[in-house]
């Protein structure tokens, strides 16, 4: 439940796909040497900002 809501919150802040969102927290929990239960439950009580899970992009014009 806490993953799904962690998704939610990525996918609507970031416009990703659920699979997206779920790649993203994955890999932000994987980097950070973190459980992903812990990462989702932070992101779902917003206390981790959704910004820094996101993927990075190019504002070239």
């Amino acid at each position: 439940m806490t993953i799904e809501q962690a998704k939610g919150v990525l996918a609507v802040t970031g416009g990703l796909s659920m699979n997206d969102a779920f790649t993203a927290l994955r890999a932000y929990a994987r980097s950070h040497n973190l459980m992903l239960g812990n990462v989702a439950r932070a992101l779902a009580e917003r206390k981790l900002d959704p910004a820094l899970l996101l993927p990075r992009r190019d504002h070239t014009s």
